[in-house]
């Protein structure tokens, strides 16, 4: 952000002097104050707060008033909006019909960030680092899971005989009781995830509040610093590899009508180190979420895990061999989420209809489209591509790994540029210049033949089992 945009910019100007000084955007000065005063604030609940010496009530207050103030810092009168969302959602799910309640929900949210979207991307300042929309889109996340909680919850108290589908999880429990108004508000705009998540489940929230830990989480105190610092380190790493790979490799250089006259390897190489550096923002944000839910004590997955609200594997995803990998690896509390609300819940086109929520509700901008089009296109094509290579020896080669690792990168580099460039134009012009090959590598991988697996029948004493192509008949 340039100093004349100061100007444009609602949150807090106290540390102008800091932004002044450094030549990082006030926004982004901003952002990290409030995360490491999440992250002293943090200690706390562990401490003068915890559980033993706080009620839940004090605990949630404190959440939702430090969780308010943050949003206030970091967007002024723009945070309203934080507020304005979750009150709307705790009014529809006292009063709609059961029936409708959770689809309503989701449909109130997705419209009220569809238009904080829209506004930014026709009205606001692209210079902005920081917007409203992020902690939006984690809170549209919890205010709709919670509601199909509820949901589940209620369908099953019912006991009826119904065909709606009910999802029921470790981490997405059914509640057959909503919340109360503070409870609702505090975990919706809790201090420790209302910046940029992690879009934190119900159940572990409350977990939290209440201090609901297993005698191996109160012993492995030790692990949980260790963690902590790990996290530390990798916020150093990743923030120098930005500010690096950023100065080198800027994304502005593929914002123009046409990309540079490059040899089609340097162009993709180009691609790959601007987009690592992007994701190395993401990645910054993410660890530092990480590291505050930590600190409060939450996260704990098993002895030495402190890992269950992580939202990113970042060497997982760097070395992944196949898209499903890496998707999988990359904004995990998202991909729970579409699992949770869609993917497990609809019957028919599930990949298509989960992949067309994800590009939603990121916002409107081509790119994204461009990005979520190509990915499912590739996914679809990757396992053709699997179930094609698996009956082959070389399959389980160390060669076949490598080269599925080198290809892993190259379509995951030509897939995520557009979400970078975010317009039409540039994205178009980078895959023209490519002539859009691996597009047309996708679709001939879409038309390789299904390899027939042989037909093994068994018999047992309650008659015979036919088992092809993995499905399991008995007859």
């Amino acid at each position: 952000m340039s100093y004349a945009s100061y100007d444009t910019y609602d949150g807090s100007k106290a540390f102008k002097w800091l932004a002044n000084a450094t030549g990082f955007p006030i926004d982004l000065i901003n952002f990290l104050m409030a995360q490491l005063f999440a992250v002293l604030v943090a200690g706390a609940m562990r401490g003068p707060l915890k559980p033993s010496d706080a009620s839940p009530t004090t605990r949630h207050s404190i959440c939702l008033v430090l969780g308010v103030a943050t949003g206030y810092f970091c967007f002024g009168t723009k945070a309203i909006h934080l507020a304005l969302l979750p009150l709307i959602c705790f009014v529809v799910i006292e009063f709609a019909p059961q029936k409708i309640m959770a689809n309503s929900i989701l449909g109130i949210a997705i419209g009220y960030l569809s238009c904080i979207h829209l506004h930014r991307q026709f009205y606001l300042n692209e210079s902005c680092n920081l917007d409203i929309t992020g902690p939006l889109m984690v809170i549209t996340q919890r205010v709709t899971s919670l509601a199909y909680c509820i949901h589940d919850g209620r369908v099953a108290h019912d006991n009826s005989n119904t065909k709606e589908i009910v999802v029921n999880d470790s981490d997405h429990e059914a509640l057959e009781k909503a919340p109360s108004l503070l409870e609702f508000l505090s975990y919706s705009l809790s201090f420790q995830t209302l910046l940029c998540g992690p879009p934190l489940p119900y159940v572990i929230y409350m977990d939290f509040i209440h201090g609901r830990q297993t005698q191996d989480q109160i012993q492995d105190e030790a692990n949980r610093q260790r963690a902590v610092g790990i996290k530390f380190c990798g916020v150093i790493i990743v923030a120098v590899l930005h500010l690096v790979l950023s100065a080198q490799y800027p994304i502005s250089d593929l914002t123009g009508k046409a990309p540079p006259n490059w040899s089609i390897a340097y162009l993709l190489w180009f691609c790959y180190a601007a987009t690592l550096a992007v994701r190395c923002k993401y990645y910054l944000a993410w660890l530092l979420a990480d590291i505050v839910c930590n600190c409060a004590g939450i996260g704990y997955q098993s002895p030495g895990k402190w890992d269950r609200v992580t939202n990113v594997n970042i060497i997982e995803f760097e070395s992944a061999s196949t898209f499903r990998e890496a998707v999988a690896s990359w904004n995990m509390g998202t991909n729970s989420w579409l699992r949770m609300v869609v993917y497990n819940r609809v019957r028919s086109a599930k990949l298509l209809k989960t992949y067309a929520l994800s590009a939603i509700w990121h916002g409107f901008y081509p790119g994204y489209y461009l990005t979520f089009g190509t990915g499912a296109l590739f996914t679809l094509a990757a396992r053709k591509v699997r179930r094609f290579a698996q009956p082959f020896a070389w399959s389980s080669s160390r060669l076949y790994s490598a080269l599925a690792f080198a290809l892993c990168r190259i379509f995951m580099t030509y897939a995520t540029v557009p979400f970078v460039l975010l317009d039409f134009a540039p994205s178009i012009a980078l895959y023209r210049q490519v002539y859009f090959s691996l597009h047309w590598v996708a679709l001939g991988a879409l038309l390789l033949p299904s390899p027939k697996l042989k037909k093994i029948t068994t018999k047992s004493t309650n008659g015979e089992a036919n088992h092809e192509n993995g499905k399991v008949k008995t007859g």
